[in-house]
């Protein structure tokens, strides 16, 4: 019987050691995949040729959301919420943590510790299990 035991242990340690290396491995592939992105962009946006626009393009085709643009290489602009353009006109928001039935969700339940307005409308919580929601108009 404690044969049985060891053996379950070593099969659930290289099932768990399998796991760590294969999440290991897709974040490798997933982190070149994104510098491959911001490196091919640095060497093609400066070019005037046809192939290196068509190159670019399609690379700015690839790019879908907030995270993948900054991810590229394009700065994040200082609005609320945080915004993300590329050179092909393609503007990407930052998503917000929260919506409005959330907000009166926590109020409802008395989660929230403090609560505040700024005069672009932008209304915070602060729960007070530290979680924080933002909602804009």
């Amino acid at each position: 019987m404690n044969i049985k035991i060891i053996l379950l242990i070593i099969l659930i340690a290289l099932i768990g050691a399998y796991i760590f290396w294969f999440k290991q491995e897709f974040q490798k592939q997933t982190d070149e995949i994104t510098d491959d992105i911001a490196t091919q962009l640095k060497e093609c946006l400066p070019m005037s040729d046809q192939s290196s626009h068509e190159k670019c393009e399609r690379l700015l085709n690839s790019i879908t959301n907030f995270e993948e643009c900054v991810s590229a290489g394009f700065s994040i602009m200082k609005s609320n919420p945080e915004q993300c353009a590329i050179p092909n006109g393609k503007v990407f928001v930052r998503e917000t943590n929260s919506t409005w039935e959330m907000a009166v969700k926590a109020i409802n339940n008395c989660e929230v510790e403090k609560i505040w307005q700024t005069h672009s409308k932008v209304v915070t919580l602060i729960l007070k299990n530290g979680s924080k929601y933002i909602q804009d108009q």
